[in-house]
């Protein structure tokens, strides 16, 4: 998806990361894809670098970490 280190970290770290989840979590949600017991998008969660969580905190299934990345971008890996 990215040409560099940087474009991936500067990626995982925006804001935009949220409204795209958001939209993706929701989109799920309406097409049953987090299955038959989801009662709602809020279902399950989704974990972002800064710690903040989308949805159940409780049953968080998808995590996105900036930290790899980040050592990549500064040429530490």
């Amino acid at each position: 998806m990215f040409y560099g280190a940087d474009e991936a970290a500067f990626f995982a770290g925006n804001s935009d990361l949220v409204t795209t989840m958001d939209r993706v979590r929701k989109f799920s949600f309406a097409h049953g894809l987090l299955g038959k017991g989801a009662a709602s998008a809020d279902a399950v969660g989704i974990r972002f670098p800064d710690g903040t969580v989308l949805g159940n905190a409780d049953n968080v299934k998808l995590r996105f970490s900036d930290e790899y990345m980040k050592l990549a971008a500064d040429g530490k890996l």
